[in-house]
């Protein structure tokens, strides 16, 4: 997957800030779209501007510095977090059977 890089220069042009950009997909580290460095770089032009980046699709917590950008991986739905106990125990039995 890619991102259309020029959408997203269009929009940092018009932005004022502060804002933060949200996708599903990881603009850097594992599983990162396939022109990431490229969306890297116009994204560091705005880092003035720019609180965060933050993606789901990895379903891990890490935070990662690229350039100057800070890029938040957020477990959304894996259930990393969840003790042992509720595991497997997501929804009741009689729904799970």
């Amino acid at each position: 997957m890619a991102v259309t890089v020029r959408g997203i220069k269009d929009q940092l042009e018009r932005l004022k800030g502060p804002f933060l950009v949200i996708i599903h997909q990881p603009l850097t580290g594992p599983g990162s779209i396939d022109n990431a460095s490229e969306v890297q770089a116009l994204l560091n032009v705005a880092a003035d501007k720019l609180l965060l980046a933050v993606n789901g699709h990895t379903q891990i917590d890490h935070l990662a510095k690229t350039g100057v950008l800070s890029y938040l991986h957020l477990n959304s739905a894996s259930y990393k977090w969840v003790v042992e106990f509720y595991h497997d125990r997501s929804h009741p039995t009689e729904v799970q059977s």
